[in-house]
């Protein structure tokens, strides 16, 4: 059974950077970095 195209696109997308490093990271917003405040990750 097919996936469908949301999770396949998902998959691919994730299939790319698997492996790599994260060597910086953007945390300015306080919606996405919360519970913690921003520049604390």
């Amino acid at each position: 059974m097919p996936e469908l195209p949301e999770a396949e696109r998902a998959r691919r997308q994730i299939e790319r950077v698997r492996g790599r490093e994260i060597v910086a990271v953007h945390d300015r917003d306080t919606y996405v970095s919360r519970p913690h405040a921003p520049g604390e990750i």
